[in-house]
């Protein structure tokens, strides 16, 4: 059934979360950076009055000042929020692929529930004499290492996360916006190639 002109069920749901991420993504981040400017230049006039002209004083001060500061801390909390909120959507959108191909999961191994749904589908198209792109696999692999101990991590406080390399991967918008073209790669090579297969069968 087609959602959208040209598009598909699956595909359209797939790009518009997508698009919607990225608008959400784009707002948050640029209400914390006006919070943040706005903070550092009370901070700055608080240690100006603070200092009486005092160019040192005014300095230390407003060094002082600026560790209370949590916006820095709030814009990387939100962008690994939008991360694991992505991962969640990249096992739901596997679930759905394969439930609407009518792909049945039987792998009962202790492996992560994404990578349970991805070698069902994986194996229905090579027996199908179709293949994924190259860059799939690869993808899904990086995807389930790195995110999947992200998710655990802060679900079950197994770790000081913060601290984590993990963690602090996404410092920055761009990484985060990278994280989020893979999966979305990932989905729609997928969607793509079950499409191809079901018009081969008809």
């Amino acid at each position: 059934m087609a959602f959208a002109k040209g598009r598909t069920t699956e595909q359209a749901c797939i790009e518009d979360t997508f698009e919607m991420y990225l608008i959400m993504i784009d707002e948050v981040s640029e209400i914390i950076s006006n919070k943040t400017k706005s903070f550092d230049a009370e901070m700055r006039e608080i240690a100006k009055n603070i200092s009486a002209g005092d160019a040192e004083i005014e300095l230390d001060s407003y060094n002082q000042l600026s560790r209370f500061n949590l916006f820095d801390d709030c814009l990387l909390h939100s962008q690994n929020s939008f991360a694991l909120m992505t991962y969640s959507f990249y096992e739901k959108s596997l679930k759905m692929l394969a439930d609407n191909n009518g792909i049945k999961i039987k792998d009962k191994t202790k492996i992560s529930y994404a990578i349970k749904y991805y070698n069902g589908i994986e194996k229905h198209i090579i027996s199908s004499n179709l293949c994924l792109n190259s860059k799939t696999q690869y993808l899904v692999n990086e995807i389930d290492i790195k995110f999947r101990d992200l998710r655990n991590s802060l679900v079950h406080d197994a770790i000081d996360i913060e601290r984590s390399d993990i963690y602090k991967s996404f410092s920055n918008k761009q990484s985060l916006i990278e994280f989020l073209n893979k999966v979305k790669c990932i989905l729609l090579d997928i969607n793509k190639t079950l499409e191809q297969l079901k018009n081969r069968e008809v």
